[in-house]
């Protein structure tokens, strides 16, 4: 663990041993008794807790009295103990816990792209304020990723999710430097397709003197519905090796609203034949039919 991460625990810590008192002074020992950490043996444990400490109090969380040798006792101060309790309401916020691990994964798997972000390393190491992330959280993670066309995930033996990673897009939300979240929810409106105002002055579709505002394009989340379909399916069906791969690149094309629409069309099709060709003992009726759905939309 690193230094910002006792610090984390630190701070909570204190929070609870001293019930909050700002005028208790604790020797933070024992934290580190509490913690495994072997300050008395080993330097290294000693300086990590000694940098969390100071840390603390850089920040205005803590104030500190050094006494002779490796003691450190500390108090809270009152801004020490309303930013404990933001940790401590923020580790319990589900939505703030899913937020942080798709941004670790995004940026952890852009960092290291090569072979894959290996799932089970992630999870190992996956911290959130100073708190280990689940194992549920950072696969639902992952699902989230996947589901919004930002990663693919690879399955290891008995079909376990093993790896994970980025498409084009899942590269583009690392390079744009916000939250994942906030990512998707923009692409997916600015996605919508152009919007065309109309005045309709007599009969029509609407009553007399009616304004109408109508998208026209491919709807995001049909698209993202399809392609989940189609990652999902990949795996099942009996293509040879290489022939899943391409059937998995001609997903991305056509899933990325940049690409030339012509080249959307071609991946669909040829995505479409392998279906057909793969797909006899999986049942694809309803992937091919929201292919054709969505290849119409494209043609316009």
């Amino acid at each position: 663990m690193t230094t910002e991460i006792y610090a984390y625990r630190l701070l909570v810590w204190l929070a609870d041993h001293t019930g909050r008192d700002t005028y208790q002074v604790v020797n933070i020992v024992e934290f580190a008794a509490v913690e495994n950490l072997p300050v008395a043996q080993e330097e290294r444990a000693a300086r990590l807790l000694e940098g969390a400490a100071q840390l603390l109090e850089a920040r205005g969380y803590v104030t500190l009295y050094v006494a002779s040798g490796p003691t450190i006792d500390a108090r809270l101060t009152a801004e020490g103990v309303s930013e404990a309790e933001r940790i401590v309401a923020e580790r319990a916020d589900p939505v703030a816990r899913l937020d942080h691990a798709l941004g670790g994964l995004v940026k952890t798997a852009y960092a290291d792209p090569a072979d894959g972000l290996r799932l089970g390393l992630f999870v190992a190491t996956a911290m959130f304020l100073g708190e280990h992330l689940k194992i549920d959280e950072v696969l639902r993670a992952a699902r989230y990723l996947h589901d919004h066309g930002l990663a693919v995930i690879g399955s290891g033996a008995g079909g376990q999710p093993e790896t994970l990673t980025l498409t084009s897009r899942g590269i583009d939300c690392a390079l744009a430097g916000t939250k994942v979240r906030k990512f998707v929810s923009d692409q997916n409106t600015s996605a919508t397709g152009p919007t065309f105002n109309q005045y309709i002055s007599a009969g029509g579709a609407g009553a007399q003197g009616m304004s109408v505002t109508q998208n026209v394009g491919v709807q995001p989340a049909q698209l993202a519905d399809l392609v989940r379909q189609l990652r999902d399916v990949a795996p099942r069906l009996e293509l040879a090796q290489p022939a899943r791969d391409e059937f998995l690149q001609d997903v991305e094309v056509l899933e990325d609203s940049d690409q030339d629409p012509q080249e959307r069309l071609s991946a669909g099709q040829r995505i479409k034949a392998a279906l057909i060709q793969g797909g006899t003992a999986v049942g694809v009726e309803a992937i091919l039919a929201g292919l054709t759905n969505i290849a119409g939309m494209i043609s316009g």
